[in-house]
């Protein structure tokens, strides 16, 4: 969905922000949602049930994932083409958390979470956060069920793709 398409139906659609929370902060759409995309799996239930779902970031590549993540549980969505970067552009309105004008900020590196990456013994608040995410995913997907080594392996791959990671690199995951 094109950003003014968004911005002239934003009052009929449930746009759903992914970004992470610095990100939100800086500047977000009013009236949006804040699920970051690594928190989405876990978090399906607050969505509406029925309407549109339209999900946006910086520049969409992480809503295009979030839409695979909806696709593959059977909720129709689309993402905003080119983001909030997109948006920016057009001169739609952001407003930052403390209510004033928002503004799209740049997307953290993995640096940036605090990873340490000089303690190999250790994983990084980063990482930790992630695979913790990775597991309340995974919990909400198959609840009390415990899912056959094929059927996590298929699971785990169709998320870290819809994030956009390589075959070449979810194969190495998952080795």
């Amino acid at each position: 969905m094109q950003a003014q398409t968004a911005f002239d139906r934003r009052h009929e659609l449930e746009i759903v922000d992914v970004r992470d929370r610095r990100e939100w902060d800086a500047g977000h759409i009013e009236g949006a949602r804040h699920i970051p995309l690594d928190e989405l799996s876990g978090r399906i239930a607050e969505l509406p049930s029925e309407g549109a779902i339209v999900t946006v970031c910086r520049t969409g590549r992480r809503s295009g994932a979030a839409v695979e993540v909806l696709r593959s549980l059977g909720i129709e969505s689309d993402h905003v083409a080119g983001g909030l970067a997109a948006w920016s552009e057009l001169g739609l309105p952001l407003m930052a958390t403390g209510g004033g004008p928002g503004v799209v900020a740049p997307r953290e590196t993995e640096d940036d979470h605090g990873d340490d990456h000089e303690d190999h013994g250790k994983l990084g608040p980063g990482v930790q956060h992630r695979v913790m995410g990775l597991i309340a995913a995974a919990q909400e997907h198959f609840g009390d069920r415990e899912p056959t080594e094929q059927e996590a392996r298929q699971f785990f791959e169709q998320l870290l793709t819809a994030e956009g990671i390589s075959q070449e690199e979810i194969d190495r995951i998952l080795s």
